[in-house]
């Protein structure tokens, strides 16, 4: 069983008068469930001036943490 990384990246648009942005992590068993979280990341920052991406890679641990055989 291979674990898949949310790679979040947050920053301000062009509407906003401040100069931030931020980058996060997330672990999640299925690439279904890693999509669905990032795009309810966009979806919530969608009526702020913050700019939401995001990519979903699948890693080289199994579930329990361990790398897996061939990696």
């Amino acid at each position: 069983m291979s674990t898949w990384i949310l790679i979040l990246f947050a920053h301000t648009g062009m509407m906003s008068n401040n100069d931030s942005n931020s980058l996060t992590t997330a672990i999640f068993a299925t690439e279904q469930h890693c999509t669905a979280a990032g795009e309810a990341a966009k979806k919530m920052a969608a009526v702020t001036t913050k700019v939401i991406k995001y990519s979903c890679t699948q890693s080289g641990l199994d579930g329990r943490g361990f790398v897996k055989e061939g990696k």
